[in-house]
Formats: C-alpha cells, sequence, structure tokens
C-alpha cells in the first residue's frame, strides 16, 4: 500500500514538474510572439512613412513641373487611395 502511494505521489510531482516546464515554454514563446509583432509592426510603420514620404514627393514633383498641367483635387485624391 505504501509502494502503491509513493509510486503516486512519483508520478504525480512528475505531471507537476511537466506542468510547470511547459507554463515556461508556453510564457516564453509567448515573449517571442510579443516581440516579433512588434517587430513587424515597426516595420510596418516604417513602410508606411516611406510610402507617405514617397507620395508626398511624387505629388511635390507633379505640382512644380510647369509642362503638366496642374493636378486637381480628384486627382489627388484617386492617386492617394492607391497609398491607403
Amino acid at each position: 500500500m505504501q509502494a502503491r502511494i509513493a509510486q503516486k505521489d512519483e508520478a504525480l510531482t512528475r505531471y507537476q514538474d511537466l506542468l510547470e516546464k511547459m507554463r515556461s515554454e508556453m510564457t516564453e514563446m509567448q515573449r517571442r510572439h510579443s516581440d516579433e509583432m512588434q517587430k513587424l509592426q515597426q516595420q510596418l510603420q516604417q513602410k508606411n512613412e516611406a510610402t507617405f514620404k514617397n507620395y508626398r514627393m511624387t505629388v511635390k514633383e507633379s505640382l512644380n513641373k510647369p509642362d503638366n498641367p496642374v493636378i486637381t483635387s480628384e486627382q489627388v485624391t484617386y492617386i492617394a487611395l492607391f497609398f491607403v
């Protein structure tokens, strides 16, 4: 009887250790996922800023060209839809 109780206690301890290990692995995985999400958000923000900067330069260049007709607000809106 004592041997069975000892065996069950041993199994219980083993399962508790496995559970703790899995919890720590899950916490680490969540941390890595969070770090990756932050990095991807930063990359997306940088690309958005670069695209907007490029858009502004294109509009300025188009407005500064004397041989081109003046761009209407509808045309600017149409161009802006491609960069959103």
